[in-house]
């Protein structure tokens, strides 16, 4: 599994962040990585900061599986509202049932003020 690295496409800080991962066998590119049994952590920082503002995980609904291979991360409206329009660091971490772990994304995540005008 390859590691992305760089700049996520930019999310609203007004709604809610949604994005689908698919993780095929590097060896066998017509099969799916088994995930049951995962542990998907992930999470989202200021720059140089070692806290996290917002993180999450399987155990709290923040990453669901979906299909073999395949996960949904999700952020709700109301955790956005609290990043303030920036550039943020954004990580997410794979360890299989197997115990072998992974970096699948150690990024930049832009945030822009999503003005609405109710």
């Amino acid at each position: 599994m390859s590691i992305y690295v760089g700049t996520l496409a930019a999310t609203s800080n007004r709604v809610k962040w949604t994005f689908a991962v698919e993780i095929i066998d590097p060896v066998d590119p017509d099969t799916a990585v088994d995930l049951v049994g995962s542990t998907i952590l992930l999470g989202i920082r200021e720059p140089g900061q070692q806290q996290c503002i917002l993180s999450g995980s399987l155990s709290d609904a923040h990453a669901v599986l979906t299909s073999p291979g395949n996960f949904n991360v999700t952020f709700t409206e109301a955790e956005m509202k609290i990043l303030a329009p920036g550039e943020y660091d954004f990580g997410l971490v794979l360890k299989l049932a197997n115990g072998t772990q992974h970096q699948l994304i150690a990024g930049q995540l832009p945030v822009v003020d999503g003005v609405v005008n109710p």
